[in-house]
């Protein structure tokens, strides 16, 4: 992107205000230049770009641009998948200050730049986005967010979560966050030696151990006390675990250990959350086209109508978040709706959203969580 600006101003392309608007962006070069090891390496790299661009600007300014790109740069992300694409410069954007509970989710909607509220605002409340993704803790969260953009969050939620993480602790540990920080290494350890197994051609894989060592670690991994199941990255291993399951097949294990990660999700108004949606409907969808497959794991399934209640139901959910972040006629809605159309034309049950649909869907929906092994008030859905 650094040299993409560069080109730009030299060839007077951008308007002279999109210039000025530029440079009144912030750019934190003095605290940049604090925490990073290598600073002389930073101003290599903008004296090579001054270089390489044939740039007017002396090398000071195109640091300090360097700086400012860091600072005020968003990820541009599939509207599909919540995989990064690249990053933009948006100015009105960039003017939006962080916050770990924001009310709004900034989404490029194909090529536009769109802000949705994520919750009902009133009139003059300050809008505010989360810089890294939300579901994780302050632990994890805000050293990557003094690392980027050089302030401290100091937010309600993350003083709650600084003080749940020291909240009944044995005052025989001085400091619980280092244990907290190594049961998390431990847990992305899983992950990985999961994904080396699944790759593995002579034996099949088989995820009942790592779900074994995941409940052996967090029995006591939360500085001795048991891990919280809303507290990442256990729900991701769950969730990475449920996607190996999947790429080998095992359909019955990928929708059993989604259900669990999705139930220990806290925050479920948000992009990444919308994705690992589609993922778990997909899987249901997978299973629930074949109504001939005939599959028993750990004891009886829950009945083969009661997973169609259920995919149905989180169907029209999904619809529903995704025409909160992208409108009725997003393309991703568009997309959702075609298909939550053709499942519901399937389904042989009273229509979404009735009150006999609404009685059904929260009886199966219930009945599959305890399936799955988890607490029904932990994961419950209103279908509008």
């Amino acid at each position: 992107m650094l040299y993409r600006i560069l080109i730009l101003l030299r060839k007077k392309v951008l308007l002279p205000e999109q210039v000025r608007a530029l440079a009144r962006l912030a750019h934190e070069q003095d605290k940049y230049e604090q925490i990073t090891n290598d600073w002389q390496k930073v101003k290599d790299i903008a004296a090579e770009a001054k270089e390489r661009m044939k740039s007017e600007l002396d090398v000071a300014d195109v640091l300090r641009l360097y700086c400012l790109i860091r600072c005020n740069a968003l990820p541009v992300d599939q509207t599909s998948r919540n995989a990064p694409l690249g990053t933009a410069i948006d100015l009105g954007a960039a003017m939006l200050n962080h916050n770990c509970e924001p009310n709004i989710v900034i989404i490029f909607n194909s090529i536009r730049v769109e802000v949705r509220a994520i919750n009902n605002l009133k009139a003059g409340e300050e809008l505010l986005h989360c810089y890294r993704d939300i579901a994780y803790d302050c632990t994890f969260r805000n050293p990557r967010i003094a690392a980027r953009y050089q302030f401290k969050c100091q937010c309600d939620r993350c003083i709650r979560e600084s003080d749940r993480h020291y909240a009944g602790v044995s005052p025989d540990i001085e400091d619980p966050i280092m244990p907290i920080l190594a049961t998390q290494g431990d847990l992305f350890a899983i992950i990985e030696k999961a994904k080396l197994r699944a790759l593995s051609l002579f034996n099949p894989f088989d995820v009942s151990p790592f779900l074994a060592e995941i409940d052996e670690l967090t029995e006591e991994g939360y500085a001795g006390r048991r891990w919280p199941d809303d507290l990442e990255p256990l729900p991701i291993a769950l969730k990475s675990l449920a996607a190996l399951c999947e790429r080998q097949g095992d359909i019955i294990n990928t929708i059993k250990i989604r259900v669990k990660a999705l139930a220990f999700a806290k925050y479920r108004n948000n992009l990444p959350y919308s994705e690992d949606l589609v993922d778990f409907v997909v899987s249901l969808r997978s299973f629930t086209m074949y109504p001939h497959r005939k599959v028993l794991l750990d004891g009886p399934l829950p009945k083969f109508k009661e997973f169609q209640d259920f995919c149905v139901g989180h169907m029209c959910a999904l619809h529903a978040l995704m025409a909160r972040f992208y409108g009725e006629q997003g393309r991703v809605t568009r997309i959702v709706r075609e298909i939550m159309h053709d499942e519901m034309d399937r389904y042989q049950g009273p229509r979404p959203p009735t009150r006999a649909f609404r009685r059904k869907f929260k009886a199966s929906h219930e009945t599959i969580l305890k399936w799955a092994g988890v607490d029904v008030k932990s994961w419950i859905v209103e279908l509008s």
